[in-house]
C-alpha cells in the first residue's frame, strides 16, 4: 500500500458544468427551508461537486488528482471544496448549481458568512489523519478558513498563496508556495488559475519521482521540495510535447 495520502482543499469557481434557469442565490442559502425548496426544484440538475465546477483552477486541480491517483491508487488524494453557498463539500456530494462566492464579499461579511456555514470547523475535522493538506484557494477563501489553520502533530500544510500571505497562515508545520504572476508565466497560466496548474504540475512530478519524493516532502518545511516536483512535472510535459511532434528529415533541414 502506498504511503501516499494527502487531502486537497479547493474552491468553488463561478464557471459551472451545469446550468439551469434561476440558480440557486445567496437569498436561497441564507433561508434552510426556501433552499430545501429550491433544491427540489432543482434535483434534475444536481450533480457531483467535483464535475460541477469548471473553472480552469478547478478543472486542472482534479487533473492533478487524477494523475496521483493514476499513480498511487484512488486513496492516495481525499478532495474538498470550499464552496461559498455549501460550506465545505466533498467532491462526490452532490450539488445544485448556483452563484455564490466569497469574491464579491467583504473581508467581515465573509468570516461572518464562513461562520454560518463552519467551514474552519469542518476543515479542520476533514483534514485529520492527513499527513498532507494541500490549500489551493484564494485571499478572500483563505479569510474564510479563519487562519491560522495550525497541522497537527506529524502533519504538514502547504498552502499556494499570493505575495504577503505568509503571515496569515504560517506556523510550525506549515509551508508557504508562492503563487503569482510570477508563477503563472513560468507555469503558463492565467493568474486565477496559477493554483490549480501548479499543483497539477506537482502531481506529474510526484508520479515521475514516486515515494522518495513524497518522504522528502513531509519533512521539508521549506517550498523547495514541492517545487522541484512543479519544475519535473513541467519538464516531463514538455518530453511529452516533443515525443509526439514529427521528427524532421535531413532532406528538410533550414541551414
Amino acid at each position: 500500500m502506498s504511503a501516499v495520502r494527502m487531502l486537497v482543499v479547493g474552491s468553488c469557481t463561478g464557471r459551472k458544468s451545469v446550468t439551469c434557469d434561476r440558480m440557486l442565490t445567496m437569498d436561497d442559502f441564507r433561508d434552510p427551508g426556501r433552499l430545501r425548496a429550491r433544491e427540489a426544484e432543482l434535483a434534475a440538475c444536481r450533480v457531483p461537486a467535483w464535475r460541477l465546477y469548471a473553472g480552469l483552477q478547478h478543472t486542472s486541480m482534479m487533473n492533478g488528482v487524477n494523475i496521483i491517483r493514476k499513480r498511487f491508487g484512488r486513496e492516495s488524494v481525499a478532495v474538498a471544496i470550499v464552496s461559498a453557498g455549501y460550506g465545505l463539500v466533498a467532491e462526490d456530494q452532490l450539488l445544485v448549481p448556483y452563484e455564490a462566492t466569497f469574491n464579491e464579499m467583504g473581508r467581515r461579511e465573509a468570516l461572518a458568512w464562513s461562520r454560518h456555514l463552519g467551514i474552519a470547523r469542518d476543515v479542520r475535522a476533514a483534514a485529520k489523519g492527513f499527513p498532507l493538506v494541500v490549500f489551493l484557494v484564494g485571499a478572500r477563501y483563505l479569510d474564510a478558513l479563519e487562519p491560522p489553520v495550525i497541522p497537527q502533530a506529524g502533519q504538514r500544510f502547504i498552502f499556494l498563496a499570493g505575495s504577503g500571505k505568509e503571515g496569515a497562515v504560517g506556523s510550525p508545520g506549515v509551508t508557504v508556495v508562492r503563487s503569482g504572476p510570477e508563477e503563472a508565466t513560468t507555469c503558463g497560466s492565467p493568474v486565477i488559475a496559477v493554483k490549480g496548474r501548479m499543483f497539477e504540475l506537482f502531481a506529474r512530478g510526484l508520479a515521475h519521482e514516486g515515494e522518495a519524493l513524497w518522504d522528502r516532502l513531509i519533512a521539508d518545511d521549506s517550498p523547495a521540495t514541492f517545487m522541484r516536483a512543479v519544475n519535473t512535472g513541467s519538464k516531463s510535459l514538455g518530453s511529452e510535447s516533443m515525443e509526439g511532434m514529427p521528427t524532421r528529415s535531413a532532406s528538410n533541414r533550414v541551414t
